[in-house]
């Protein structure tokens, strides 16, 4: 069984209510393949990966793009770069999960250009989940467009069901921020008296 190292598993995360996606993916990826520090959780960010670098047959990082606003985030893309650096000397796998076509947060816009730039080449696959994802890929990494696989947003159960009345009218998924625009939704469904027609998960 091949071993991923899987970014970002921080110990902030555990003590939090948090987007269920890091534990879904990683449920997910468990099937296959051994995650070797799901048991460790990190609070040094991607530092923490050179005591796994050797031992890693796939990096596989989400959210790297809001790397450098993080504790020490130009440290952190410095050693993000040489260790992806060292895994291709060493032929291992790097895999590149693209969430947002840009960072939600404007600071250190030009070294999160840079750094997407080194993972869209140096990446073995990028995967990302909707077909935006595909077509920003498309247009601005025209050249490793082969690297790219659209694949289903991973979850642990399936909680629709096609023979069946759906239990719910709106499913929001991840965590409830404020780029989101959630709080306007909500505030249009109350201003149309529509929040007793809808049922949410």
């Amino acid at each position: 069984m091949k071993n991923v190292y899987f970014y970002p598993n921080s110990k902030r995360l555990n003590d939090v209510v948090v987007n269920p996606y890091i534990e879904d993916m990683m449920f997910v990826l468990s099937k296959n393949y051994r995650i070797i520090n799901a048991g460790n959780p990190s609070n040094s960010g991607i530092i923490q990966f050179f005591v796994y670098l050797r031992r890693t047959d796939f990096l596989v990082l989400n959210w790297i793009e809001d790397l450098p606003d993080k504790k020490f985030g130009r440290l952190q893309v410095y050693a993000l770069i040489l260790q992806l650096m060292i895994l291709k000397m060493l032929n291992k796998k790097i895999v590149w999960v693209l969430h947002n076509k840009l960072s939600h947060y404007p600071g250190n816009r030009e070294l999160k250009n840079r750094l997407q730039m080194k993972l869209a080449k140096w990446s073995d696959f990028i995967l990302t989940h909707t077909e935006e994802g595909l077509n920003y890929l498309q247009f601005f990494y025209p050249e490793f467009k082969a690297k790219v696989l659209v694949v289903q947003h991973p979850v642990k159960e399936n909680i629709v069901r096609m023979d069946s009345k759906p239990a719910y009218d709106v499913i929001i998924w991840g965590s409830l921020l404020r780029y989101k625009g959630i709080h306007k939704f909500l505030k249009y469904l109350y201003e149309q008296k529509l929040e007793d027609d809808l049922k949410f998960l």
